[in-house]
């Protein structure tokens, strides 16, 4: 969670603020723990924090069965959706939904106008939890600074740290991954494992975007040639994201060279081919059923530049062959007897996936002869 709203006071040259338990303050790039914060303002910016929930502009009370709520873009208080047009204080005791002994919290809530003038966007912190475990990473140009606060101990820690030290403590201490936070700090292995898993993410986001569009063809009929294409589609592509995904968490080295050369690329080039001949049937379906001549040659000329694809894949392919062969037979010479072991585990799992695409590809072949 990052850009998290909270209190703030801006005191001569320096900014104190306030996030989850703790009160800090920024001079020059650098962070400290203010223990007892003294300034009256900022307090009270902290005690309206603590005791409202703050939800986008509004900020809630909610006390027995009534919902008070600020909107801070329209500086109006409101009683459920109504409007309250007098002052919150006298309206909330006068009508009996705060009792007296409350007085002080409804005053506070009414001081929301001005205590609002504390609240500022934390565009430098990022918060990871892990069960009663909070870890703040603060970034401060090149300065990085991490606060630890355990909610069931009342145990905390803070201290400065390189991003590496960051990440591993974030993993460590609530399994998170900070290293997007500080991917342009990192170094050696930190940094590499840090690139494979924002390149991974990317993938994920891919892959769940085409579920959600597989997921709005769920409910059509599935009879009607379109969609059954457009389905199959999708699923095509989620293959080669999922295949992406699983080729990038192979370790660097050896496997990853011998399996990318032997299986990951002609994988790729595979899936290339079935999709165009999946769009060249459709479109020699289309070009059965069309009767207007206008759109029979924009069909036709879609076809040409189908087929003017597929040249070049298969192009692309004869051309990777020779060169995947020599750069895996090269590799293979330098590999110790555990890595071989290892590829040869791999190397079934990788084959019956391959083999299934080939098989796949001739079914598809198949349809595309059966129109011509």
């Amino acid at each position: 969670m990052t850009n998290m709203l909270a209190p703030f006071v801006k005191i001569e040259e320096t900014v104190q603020f306030y996030l989850n338990n703790r009160a800090y303050e920024i001079k020059e790039n650098n962070i400290e723990i203010i223990e007892r914060p003294t300034n009256k303002e900022f307090l009270n910016a902290i005690t309206a924090f603590e005791n409202f929930d703050i939800v986008g502009n509004d900020i809630k009370w909610y006390n027995k069965g009534s919902k008070f709520i600020y909107n801070i873009e329209e500086g109006k208080f409101y009683n459920g959706t109504s409007e309250i047009k007098e002052s919150f204080t006298t309206y909330v005791l006068a009508s009996g939904l705060v009792r007296y002994e409350n007085k002080n919290k409804a005053e506070l809530f009414e001081s929301l106008s001005t205590i609002v003038e504390n609240f500022m966007h934390l565009d430098f912190a990022t918060t990871y939890k892990k069960g009663g475990v909070t870890v703040d990473l603060f970034k401060l140009d090149e300065n990085l600074f991490v606060s630890r606060f355990n909610k069931d101990t009342q145990l905390n820690k803070f201290f400065s740290a390189t991003a590496n030290e960051a990440v591993s403590y974030i993993k460590a201490e609530t399994s998170e991954d900070a290293s997007a936070v500080v991917i342009e700090m990192l170094e050696g292995e930190t940094l590499e494992l840090a690139k494979k898993s924002e390149e991974i993410s990317k993938f994920e986001e891919m892959i769940s975007f085409l579920k959600d569009q597989r997921g709005l063809l769920a409910e059509a009929d599935k009879s009607i040639e379109e969609i059954k294409a457009a389905d199959a589609l999708i699923n095509e592509e989620i293959a080669i994201w999922e295949d992406r995904i699983e080729y990038t968490m192979l370790n660097e080295g050896w496997l990853k060279q011998i399996i990318g050369y032997t299986f990951f690329l002609p994988l790729t080039l595979l899936n290339v081919l079935v999709q165009l001949t999946q769009k060249k049937v459709k479109i020699k379906k289309m070009l059965k059923n069309e009767t207007d001549p206008k759109k029979k040659a924009k069909l036709k000329e879609q076809l040409k530049g189908m087929k003017a694809e597929e040249v070049k894949a298969k192009e692309k392919i004869e051309d990777q062959k020779a060169k995947m062969k020599d750069a895996a037979d090269q590799a293979k010479g330098s590999a110790s007897p555990e890595e071989k072991a290892k590829y040869a585990k791999k190397k079934k799992a990788m084959q019956d996936k391959l083999n299934k695409k080939k098989e796949e590809l001739r079914k598809v072949q198949g349809q595309w002869n059966g129109l011509v």
